[in-house]
């Protein structure tokens, strides 16, 4: 869990660059990712516990990482 947290508080941060420009837009598959993983938790959660609650969210974590560094490249790639 500390390294879901370690994640996703990298992404958070780097994700400040597209929305104090109004680039959210690429951003919107947060709620998709998120709820997709609620479904895979459910199922998953019986049978691993919370090693497998962890490791899904360091997935939806990782994902969000790559989606808001590739956007933050393409932004800075302009300048």
């Amino acid at each position: 869990m500390l390294l879901a947290t370690v994640i996703h508080n990298l992404w958070n941060a780097a994700s400040m660059l597209p929305i104090s420009i109004n680039r959210m837009n690429e951003l919107a598959i947060y709620p998709f990712l998120g709820i997709t993983v609620l479904v895979v938790q459910y199922f998953i959660i019986p049978k691993t516990g919370l090693t497998g609650l962890a490791i899904s969210f360091i997935f939806m974590d990782l994902v969000m990482l790559f989606l808001v560094f590739k956007l933050n490249y393409k932004i800075l790639k302009n300048f």
